[in-house]
């Protein structure tokens, strides 16, 4: 089975058809067959917008962390230095 939504969309669509220009009612199987497939549709979309939300996050925070955050003044941090309290006793200093 294909977990795309638009092959489960195009064959909805194909399904339907048949009954465009009269001639063929729908059944009961047939409303209940269409039903399940709008609903992995459905499920299939939410998995992808969740998806498409997660990543719109990570690059928004990969992006805030690539650009030098201006402290104050001609004071800049940049991004990977360390940002933790000072030390005044040796620390980390070079």
């Amino acid at each position: 089975m294909t977990a795309l939504a638009s092959h489960h969309s195009a064959v909805i669509r194909d399904r339907l058809k048949d009954f465009v220009h009269g001639g063929k009612f729908f059944s009961s199987e047939d409303i209940l067959a269409l039903i399940k497939r709008m609903n992995t549709v459905v499920s299939l979309a939410e998995e992808t917008e969740e998806e498409n939300r997660i990543l719109a996050r990570q690059l928004a925070i990969a992006m805030q962390n690539r650009l030098p955050a201006v402290v104050g003044g001609n004071v800049v941090a940049f991004p990977g230095a360390h940002r933790g309290p000072c030390s005044i006793d040796g620390g980390d200093a070079a």
